[in-house]
């Protein structure tokens, strides 16, 4: 599988988890040159704290298009090391 961003391929991995719809790739598979850290925080019951970063290029940013859960709940626990990307992001093989 591979999630594209305005062309760019930001992560490709044959180990991807599909958890509520959302396909949630391995950080390691990911270029995280694109990824900027965001201070936001959310909380979701099934999941755990879930935690944000903007996409970026030179030119164009999109905020809390990317998330992942750094502690998950027991029943997600395994997505701690992956991350997810939002709706700007094409999914695809």
């Amino acid at each position: 599988m591979k999630a594209i961003w305005q062309g760019h391929v930001l992560a490709t991995s044959n180990h991807v988890i599909v958890m509520g719809g959302q396909h949630y790739f391995p950080m390691e598979s990911v270029r995280t040159g694109f990824l900027v850290p965001s201070n936001r925080r959310s909380r979701n019951d099934w999941r755990g704290e879930r935690h944000y970063f903007h996409l970026r290029t030179d030119d164009l940013e999109v905020m809390d298009a990317a998330w992942s859960f750094p502690a998950p709940v027991e029943d997600a626990a395994a997505l701690s090391g992956y991350i997810a990307f939002g709706e700007d992001v094409t999914i695809g093989h």
